[in-house]
């Protein structure tokens, strides 16, 4: 029951609002006292070992959220309404459905009915982009009006009465993410909701790399993959036969020889599949050890994509899709001449950090104006000081402090002698951390008057006082450009 109620209605939600609303229902449960599985694996326990590799094989992403997805996309009863931004579903879905006749069509399309009409007769997959625009001719589809008419199974389009074939499947499609759909609408369909998330697109990331740089690591984790749904499907498969024989017994069952010896059977046999889940546990902890090397390399690119969709805040024209990206992270992966004669791991990994991000600021760079570049490389450091540099909370206490040492300049009177202790700190830090300011103390202290004129002053960002021997240096130039 869980799990059908979780497919039927959390389609339309992101992966931490389905966690949450799973486990209100568990706590319903608790509270009436009706018995579950507390460990309940949702996608393992709907789906073979066999599919989930299929599903990767046919390009879907490996995180949580996309593998829900496909369950809800193979087992549903009312015809999905596919949210896909990034064009991702769309691209799984064709390869799953590749083998048989694909019609794709648009609510936009001059010729749609007709398309619609063919996909009901001869039982071709229909996908219909633009679901946003929403035809109400497809309602009798959507409710299955169907009737039958010597031995004939009729659907009504429009005026026209269409033979319904068995194999007809649809699916709709839209790219915006916030569309919205009336209530007619949303229950009539499942929504499967394949919006990018910033936990989906790191594990995806994390995925690739795996695949790419530590391949014998990407097959043991498709290995465990495959054995835990193998023993999960024979510890199902124990535990029905174990209730069979239950059921089946007369008597006392401590004096049925035959429930006796089954038990025992079974007991045995499922002895032996926990020694092999402890095994591969060991494993596991293999694969998870060498993943966390790679982990901050995945929250970088996350952390990179949504910076980059942020960026139409900054002008309309700054549009960057998930295709874009990826086209850059692939670039980096197979095509960095860089990487040919290096097989240490990690002197790979640094090669592709550090050439994702120069790859990103250049590519990205050239489509904005000049004045924009400068926000685009602060925005990539932070980023890199954050996932990769692992200090950030050292970068950001100094960034605070220099700030706070800013805001309060206004209360100084003189700068000899009467800086504050922030103050006094981030002009410690300039003179010890950055080479362009290792003279600064003895040129305030030359130039009490100039400085203490300009820290008092209300128009201080114009008239910077020049404390540099080498006024070309790259922080010089930056100040008084």
């Amino acid at each position: 029951f869980l799990i059908s109620t979780f497919l039927a209605y959390t389609g339309y939600f992101d992966q931490m609002t389905r966690q949450i609303l799973f486990q209100q229902w568990q706590s319903y449960f608790d509270k009436a006292k009706i018995p579950y599985k507390n460990d309940l694996a949702r996608v393992e326990y709907v789906s073979s070992a066999d599919e989930r590799l299929r599903w990767e094989t046919n390009m879907l992403p490996s995180d949580d959220l996309c593998r829900e997805n496909a369950v809800m996309l193979k087992r549903f009863t009312r015809y999905p309404l596919v949210i896909d931004p990034s064009g991702q579903a769309l691209e799984f879905l064709y390869r799953e459905y590749q083998e048989k006749n694909i019609v794709q069509t648009s609510f936009m399309d001059a010729n749609f009915r007709k398309q619609l009409e063919s996909a009901l007769r001869f039982g071709t997959t229909l996908f219909i982009h633009d679901a946003e625009n929403f035809d109400p001719l497809i309602n009798p589809v959507l409710n299955r009006d169907l009737r039958r008419t010597s031995g004939r199974v009729l659907i009504s389009i429009g005026d026209k009465d269409i033979d319904f074939s068995p194999t007809f499947r649809m699916f709709l499609f839209t790219r915006d993410a916030d569309a919205d759909f009336g209530p007619d609408i949303c229950s009539r369909v499942t929504f499967v909701n394949f919006t990018v998330t910033r936990s989906s697109l790191q594990s995806q990331c994390l995925y690739k790399i795996l695949r790419s740089e530590r391949p014998d690591i990407d097959s043991k984790r498709s290995d465990l993959m495959k054995l835990q749904g193998e023993f999960a499907a024979k510890l199902r498969h124990l535990e029905d036969n174990l209730l069979k024989v239950l059921n089946e017994s007369e008597g006392t069952i401590l004096d049925n020889d035959k429930v006796i010896s089954t038990l025992e059977k079974i007991k045995t046999e499922a002895s032996e599949i926990m020694q092999k889940v402890e095994e591969t546990d060991i494993i596991l902890n293999e694969v998870e050890k060498v993943s966390q090397e790679y982990l901050p390399m995945g929250k970088a690119c996350s952390s990179i994509f949504f910076t980059l969709s942020s960026l139409s805040t900054i002008h309309f024209l700054y549009q960057y899709s998930l295709r874009f990206f990826m086209d850059i992270f692939e670039h980096v992966l197979y095509h960095n001449k860089r990487l040919e004669s290096i097989t240490d791991p990690a002197q790979r990994l640094d090669i592709i950090l550090k050439c994702l991000f120069e790859t990103v600021f250049i590519r990205v760079s050239r489509g904005m104006l000049h004045r924009d570049r400068i926000t685009l490389a602060v925005q990539l450091t932070r980023i890199y000081l954050k996932n990769i540099v692992g200090n950030h909370m050292t970068f950001e206490n100094e960034f605070f402090e220099m700030a706070q040492a800013l805001e309060e300049n206004t209360d100084m009177v003189r700068i000899d002698n009467k800086l504050s202790d922030p103050q006094k700190r981030a002009l410690s830090h300039l003179t010890k951390n950055i080479p362009s300011f290792k003279n600064l103390e003895r040129h305030i202290s030359s130039n009490v008057d100039t400085f203490d004129k300009w820290l008092n002053s209300n128009d201080n960002a114009s008239q910077v006082p020049v404390v540099w021997d080498n006024a070309t240096n790259e922080i010089s130039t930056a100040v008084y450009s």
